[in-house]
């Protein structure tokens, strides 16, 4: 049997750091990265799934945005699809939400944003920017579609990107992107 790894963690939501065990095997039984949930109260109040290469680097965070309570899976463990239960698309009882033009207020938030990307100090900074962007159009209107492409942004600017002229470039095209999205 092979001993546990140590590995150094740092939380997409809060940057706290904390050390997580992982069994050698379930690395080296994967072709290429291991993705681990580590659930609220291991490292920070927050859950969230790590990504581990075969060498036991870290090369990604993903938050999570809503975590089932166990209370809730127990409820009904036994829980089956019933064949009535099934509807194919064709016949889908409702249609697909589009999502509405978002306020004024949160597109001028964007192009504030987008002006400021070049004063930025380092990626960190720009990822609580995009995250904070995130939250306020999250709060405003739930769910719109360019909020996962912005969650992937911040993430992997949070986990050590470069932060060149060249980085900031690419950053102010993807905001241009979403701002073309939300108009």
């Amino acid at each position: 049997m092979h001993s546990p790894r140590t590995i150094l963690v740092v939380c997409p939501v809060c940057e706290k750091r904390g050390e997580i065990q992982i069994p050698e095997q379930v690395i080296q039984e994967n072709k290429n990265t291991s993705t681990i949930l580590v659930r609220a109260g291991i490292t920070c109040p927050h859950t969230y799934q790590v990504f581990i290469d075969r060498k036991c680097i870290v090369r990604g965070y993903q938050r999570t945005d809503y975590e089932v309570p166990v209370a809730e899976q127990s409820k009904n463990p036994s829980f089956t699809f019933a064949a009535q239960d099934f509807h194919p698309p064709a016949t889908m009882p409702h249609k697909p939400v589009i999502p509405a033009k978002l306020d004024p207020f949160i597109r001028a938030a964007i192009r504030d944003f987008l002006g400021e990307i070049d004063t930025l100090p380092s990626p960190s900074t720009c990822a609580k920017g995009i995250a904070g962007l995130h939250d306020l159009i999250q709060s405003q209107q739930g769910f719109h579609f360019i909020l996962p492409d912005m969650k992937n942004w911040a993430n992997n600017l949070r986990i050590g990107a470069i932060w060149d002229e060249k980085a900031k470039e690419r950053v102010k095209k993807r905001v241009r992107i979403w701002l073309d999205k939300i108009s």
